[in-house]
């Protein structure tokens, strides 16, 4: 069967985890260097248990030069490598590395035909940074990470090989703010831009058989869109009283000058909630006699 309509069979059939795993798998699929194929959530087992990502050489000594995403990490793949990603919402938990150790075992497991070695299966564990859970998991694996080479970790000690990748790391080296995303990255600019909107609203590629704004993950990819606009950009379009929408009243004020707070006021609604004796602060000593004179007459005036 044609693996692309294979992948479009499974998508189908099964629903994505997350938005964001089905946008990464978009990246990794297109970016990814021509020796490589990229299968998404690879059955694991008879029962429902899929690992995120499936990367599978295509040939023996293929060029992986062209990548244009994680291009450190294909060269790194004997034969096949197996990638966990965990995203800033959906962060590493307790037991995770074990469950991607867990993986590599049944998948090999159910693979022994095509691997020749354990060597040939690389674990990939994708993360935004390090964290203290993940200093926990390798500790409890009596693993360690190895000299780390601009975002790509070595895990030594697993008995396979294995590699913890830091996306925020790779972004700032490989200056691929796109990946960066897939971080704490906020910032697009021209063609990653229009690679975000292309996938996350067109209803084409990996998107044909769902609706992202089912899926979760679809309101904070879209924050993360919105969070990467100029200012200038995200307000266009939007009435003055929406621009303010969820704003506490000192929140709205900040950044006016004191005199253009009261732009638009009565005297009266300026005045209003404010103690007497405040309401005479800051005037000089000729304005408030003048104001007690103002104040005698008015009260001798016949009613």
């Amino acid at each position: 069967m044609n693996p692309g309509r294979e992948q479009a069979i499974l998508l189908k059939m099964s629903a994505p985890r997350t938005l964001w795993h089905l946008m990464l798998y978009a990246l990794l699929d297109e970016r990814r260097p021509s020796a490589f194929e990229v299968r998404f959530e690879v059955p694991l087992s008879k029962e429902p248990q899929r690992a995120d990502f499936l990367l599978l050489r295509r040939t023996k000594e293929g060029d992986v030069s062209d990548a244009r995403v994680l291009r450190r990490l294909w060269g790194l793949i004997r034969e096949q490598a197996l990638v966990e990603y965990k995203s800033v919402s959906a962060s590493l938990e307790p037991g995770d590395l074990t469950k991607l150790l867990g993986y590599g075992a049944q998948y090999a497991s159910l693979n022994r035909d095509r691997l020749k070695h354990k060597q040939d299966l690389l674990l990939v564990l994708l993360v935004p940074s390090m964290t203290p859970t993940l200093k926990d998991e390798l500790s409890f694996l009596d693993a360690k990470l190895g000299r780390a080479k601009a975002g790509y970790a070595p895990i030594e000690g697993l008995c396979f090989p294995a590699y913890a990748v830091f996306v925020d790391e790779v972004a700032l080296v490989e200056r691929d703010r796109l990946v960066g995303m897939f971080g704490h990255g906020t910032s697009l600019e021209g063609t990653d831009r229009w690679w975000w909107i292309h996938h996350l609203w067109n209803r084409e590629g990996v998107m044909a058989n769902v609706n992202p704004e089912d899926m979760e993950g679809y309101d904070e990819l879209t924050a993360k869109f919105l969070a990467s606009l100029p200012v200038e950009l995200r307000l266009k379009g939007l009435a003055p009283k929406d621009r303010l929408k969820g704003l506490a009243p000192k929140d709205r004020l900040k950044g006016l000058a004191p005199e253009d707070r009261f732009e638009g006021l009565t005297p009266k609604d300026r005045l209003k909630g404010l103690a007497p004796e405040d309401r005479f602060e800051g005037l000089a000593t000729d304005e408030l006699r003048a104001m007690l004179e103002e104040l005698r007459r008015r009260l001798n005036e016949p009613e």
